[in-house]
C-alpha cells in the first residue's frame, strides 16, 4: 500500500485517541465533582467555636476578682480572689458545678453565708478558706458580718473538705457543732474568732483533725490542756 495511502488513517486513528482522552478527562472531572458534592451533603456541619474557650473563661472569672489555676489537663482546679471587693453573692455563682475543683480562696471577699449554696455541687473540694487573712486583722470588722453561725450548717453539707479557714469571720461557739459532719477534715483555722471554752466538746467531736488553729480566741489555756486530752493525736497551736 503506498506511503500516501496509510497517512490518513494514522491520522484518523491518532484522532480518534484523542478524543477518547478527552472524553475520559472530562468524565473523571464529572465524577470527582460529584464525589466533593457528595462529601459536602454528608459532612457534619462545622462546630462552632466553643464558648468556654480559655480566655473567655480566665475573663469571666476576672471579671469579678478571681483567679483560676488548672490542672494538667486543663481543668480547672484552684480558684482564689484577686480582687475580693468585687465578688459578690450572686457572681460566686460562677464556681458552681466545677467538677474539679479542688481550691476555693474567698478570703477578703464580702460573701455572706447565702452565697455558699453555690458550693454544694463541687464534688471535689478539698479547701476552703472563708473570711480574712489568719495573718492581719485589717479586714475584720467588715467580714465580722458576713460569714456567722448560720453558715456553718451549709459548710457542713461539703463533706469531702480537708482544710476549712475561718478566720476572722463571725462565728462563736454555736457554729462548731455543725463541723462534726465533716468527716475528712484534718486542718481548722479558727483565728480572731468568738469561740470560747464552752465549744471545747463540740471541737473534740472533730476526730479526723490533724491541726487545729486557735490564736487570738478567748479560749484559755487550761480549756486548751482540756482539748489536747481529748484530742490527744491533733496538733492543737493555741496563742491569745
Amino acid at each position: 500500500m503506498p506511503i500516501e495511502s496509510q497517512r490518513p488513517q494514522r491520522e484518523s486513528l491518532f484522532s480518534q485517541l484523542v478524543i477518547a482522552a478527552s472524553a475520559l478527562l472530562v468524565m473523571c472531572c464529572v465524577l470527582a465533582a460529584i464525589g466533593w458534592g457528595i462529601s459536602l451533603a454528608t459532612a457534619p456541619p462545622a462546630r462552632p467555636e466553643d464558648p468556654t474557650d480559655e480566655n473567655e473563661v480566665v475573663a469571666q472569672f476576672r471579671e469579678i476578682g478571681l483567679e483560676v489555676g488548672r490542672n494538667s489537663e486543663d481543668q480547672i482546679q484552684v480558684v482564689a480572689t484577686r480582687y475580693p471587693l468585687l465578688l459578690t453573692d450572686q457572681e460566686l455563682a460562677i464556681v458552681d458545678g466545677l467538677p474539679h475543683l479542688e481550691v476555693l480562696d474567698l478570703r477578703g471577699a464580702p460573701i455572706t453565708g447565702q452565697a455558699l449554696v453555690h458550693l454544694e455541687n463541687l464534688p471535689k473540694l478539698r479547701e476552703l478558706y472563708l473570711g480574712g487573712s489568719v495573718i492581719t486583722d485589717v479586714e475584720q470588722t467588715l467580714f465580722r458580718t458576713t460569714i456567722t453561725d448560720a453558715a456553718l450548717p451549709s459548710i457542713a453539707k461539703l463533706k469531702t473538705l480537708r482544710v476549712l479557714s475561718l478566720a476572722r469571720t463571725g462565728i462563736t461557739d454555736a457554729g462548731i457543732a455543725p463541723l462534726a459532719e465533716l468527716p475528712d477534715l484534718e486542718d481548722l483555722f479558727l483565728v480572731d474568732v468568738e469561740v470560747t471554752d464552752a465549744a471545747i466538746e463540740d471541737l473534740a467531736k472533730l476526730k479526723s483533725l490533724k491541726h487545729l488553729y486557735l490564736h487570738e480566741t478567748p479560749i484559755t489555756a487550761a480549756g486548751v490542756k482540756r482539748l489536747q486530752r481529748l484530742l490527744p493525736e491533733t496538733d492543737v497551736q493555741h496563742t491569745h
